[in-house]
Parts: C-alpha cells; sequence; structure tokens
C-alpha cells in the first residue's frame, strides 16, 4: 500500500502520514524496510490516542 492509498484511507494528507510513520519508527512501534511496514508493538499502538 502506497503512502497515498494510506492517507486516502485515513483521512489525511500524505505529509500527516509520512510524519506519523517517522514519529511511529523514532518510537520503536514499526521498523520500515523499503515499501514494508512491521508493527514491532502493536499493544502499544493500539493504546494511543487518536
Amino acid at each position: 500500500m502506497s503512502r497515498e492509498d494510506l492517507a486516502a484511507m485515513a483521512c489525511m494528507a500524505i505529509e500527516t502520514v509520512s510524519r506519523t510513520l517517522s514519529d511511529f519508527r523514532d518510537e520503536k512501534l514499526i521498523k520500515r524496510e523499503g515499501i514494508n511496514i512491521t508493527v514491532l508493538n502493536v499493544e502499544k499502538l493500539r493504546k494511543m490516542k487518536n
């Protein structure tokens, strides 16, 4: 799924999706390898406020 597709699904701007994914990576919630995203901490993501 592209960032554009993800942004459309979340009703967010592409830049916001990119920033959020970078924040998640910095917090070690996800790992990005090329186009693949692996969730490292599902519980912490679930508990985050919307």
